[in-house]
């Protein structure tokens, strides 16, 4: 079924429908902006006072005596001087970013993949360790490029201002400002050292998770021993959390200096942490930050840093491999006396919800029904539509792709970004957007379509 909104007549006075692209995409490409997004921007939400006495003690001048002892002082003044209001100052441009930053790091994670699985690696195995990290590393360079003008405008905020009558800059006004003094390339300000802590950091998180994970699989607890099935893709879920507090741990830690200095130069005008009214470069403000206290200016606020980044991470990690852990034990559910094909499913919902499905045969092959549509038929029967993510888990050795049925049912309750992960017996897994597996899909907006009409 296609919709179609010019004709071609022939000769013959037959018509030849043009197929053309659905006009609401960048509707569509908004959904999934808002969808995408709304769990970073809660996120950002909670720790962003965190952020900002860690900014606050990342930017104090070296050559003027230490306004903050550490953490805890940092969050006395600043809660003293301005109570709640001050700490989330510049909370605008992260949310605002939020979608551009998650958007860009899995998008061009999973991009990267690709580009490797077609080029220098099989498109069936899965890939190594090394290209993990690799893909790690390429989508947090790409990503950097987005983040670097809206941390810029975020630091300036998030330092307090000298005198009490002084009011706080909005975020036009500081836009307004950079651009008049620096043009369009003041807003990179600070771009080298966001580049290197997410690039490091992208292989860092996501080969600091892969790397204890792997570490676990190959010690098993005696109690996972005995359930090879589930092995092999999920681990228990303290392991899973501790495998993504190593990841949150490593991203910060590892690439810390190289955001201290960062926000140094991007809050020196504020601060009046330039030397002689000439900015430093990178270099140099990592220099002068050694000659001040040595490692320790430029681990200045790590520690609070590691400690609220641990649990998050933790989270992020966990929820896919709960996602994957039921989406397997739903096989056991299956009823398929005739294929012997088991494929078991699992959504989570928005609300953060696991509902499970499984597939269930019947002795008239059509009347069959697949797992992904069981599951997703149960959660709109309970009230669902708005979904996170799904994962199919089959008996095979390689993962197995959602049929065509199962492909077009999904993509009438998710967006084009909605993510797909197909597991395979041997705990390998690889994710496709419903956009990869259906592109150009029929659905309720094509109803709303101009159609031709029939003489």
């Amino acid at each position: 079924m296609a919709a179609a909104e010019h004709a071609i007549t022939i000769k013959n006075d037959m018509s030849m429908e043009l197929p053309i692209l659905p006009p609401n995409q960048g509707v569509e490409a908004f959904k999934d902006i808002i969808f995408g997004s709304t769990a970073g921007m809660a996120g950002k939400v909670i720790e962003y006072p965190f952020d900002t006495v860690k900014v606050r003690l990342q930017s104090q001048p070296d050559h003027l005596p230490l306004r903050y002892k550490g953490p805890i002082d940092c969050f006395r003044q600043s809660f003293q001087a301005d109570g709640f209001r001050g700490l989330y100052r510049g909370l605008s441009a992260p949310m605002a970013g939020a979608a551009i930053e998650n958007s860009c790091l899995f998008w061009s994670y999973r991009m990267i993949q690709d580009v490797l699985k077609s080029t220098c690696y099989s498109s069936t195995d899965p890939l190594p360790f090394s290209a993990l990290l690799v893909s790690g590393a390429a989508s947090g360079s790409i990503t950097s490029l987005a983040l670097t003008p809206i941390e810029l405008i975020k630091c300036k905020m998030q330092v307090p201002l000298e005198g009490s009558n002084t009011r706080a800059a909005s975020p036009l006004s500081l836009v307004a400002s950079i651009f008049r003094q620096d043009g369009i390339l003041g807003f990179w300000r600070g771009q080298l050292g966001t580049l290197i802590r997410e690039t490091g950091g992208g292989a860092a998180w996501f080969g600091g998770y892969e790397g204890v994970s792997a570490l676990f699989r190959a010690y098993p607890t005696p109690a996972s021993k005995g359930n090879s099935e589930h092995q092999s893709a999920s681990l228990p879920l303290y392991q899973q959390m501790i495998a993504g507090a190593a990841a949150g741990i490593s991203y910060n830690f590892l690439f810390y200096p190289a955001d201290t200095i960062k926000s140094r130069m991007q809050t020196e005008d504020i601060t009046h942490g330039s030397i002689n009214g000439q900015r430093q470069t990178f270099w140099g403000a990592g220099k002068a930050l050694w000659k001040q206290q040595g490692l320790k200016a430029l681990y200045r606020g790590c520690g609070i840093t590691c400690a609220r980044s641990a649990p998050s991470s933790a989270f992020i990690f966990t929820e896919l491999e709960t996602l994957a852990s039921k989406a397997i034990a739903a096989k056991a559910t299956a009823y398929c006396p005739y294929s012997k094909f088991r494929v078991g499913a699992c959504i989570l919902t928005l609300s953060g919800e696991y509902i499970v499905g499984a597939n269930v045969e019947n002795a008239s092959y059509p009347v069959g029904i697949c797992a992904e549509r069981v599951a997703f038929g149960t959660a709109v029967v309970a009230g669902h539509h708005d979904f996170k993510a799904v994962a199919v888990a089959t008996d095979s050795n390689l993962p197995a792709s959602p049929c065509g049925m199962c492909r077009q049912f999904m993509s009438e309750f998710t967006t084009p970004s909605f993510p797909i992960y197909m597991y395979g017996s041997e705990g390998t897994y690889t994710m496709k957007t419903m956009r990869d597996l259906l592109p150009e899909s029929f659905g309720p907006e094509d109803f709303s379509k101009d159609r031709v009409q029939s003489s």
